[in-house]
């Protein structure tokens, strides 16, 4: 059984869990919508640019998932 700061850590993880869930699938929207418009102007710096940024912050946003997954197994009292 949690108790309230338990209970609350783990609101708190599920939160930016989520977050960053979000995020993901926002950056995914946006790599599909810039290489439509690389299809349209190949080679265009910017938007190859843009891919490659949004690239890397999604292997880092779902490095954290990952971390927070971890935290709230423990959190939970391990593997549900």
């Amino acid at each position: 059984m949690q108790t309230g700061g338990e209970a609350e850590e783990v609101e708190a993880l599920e939160a930016e869990r989520r977050r960053l869930t979000n995020a993901l699938q926002h950056l995914e929207r946006s790599n599909l919508e810039l290489e439509e418009a690389l299809r349209a102007e190949p080679g265009e710096r910017e938007y190859v640019l843009a891919i490659r940024e949004n690239q890397e912050v999604m292997l880092k946003y779902c490095a954290q998932v990952a971390a927070l997954e971890a935290q709230l197994e423990l959190a939970r009292g391990g593997p549900q």
